[in-house]
């Protein structure tokens, strides 16, 4: 991997986690049945 692709993924991953955040507050159910199919 080079710099370029890490400092892409990278960003591409926090994307997902701050999406991931945004949805999770509008909807609390589903996250919490997704932490349970997690665990």
């Amino acid at each position: 991997m080079t710099g370029g692709s890490l400092i892409f993924w990278g960003i591409l991953i926090f994307i997902g986690l701050t999406f991931d955040q945004y949805n999770s507050k509008k909807k609390k159910k589903q996250k919490s049945n997704r932490l349970q199919a997690v665990e």
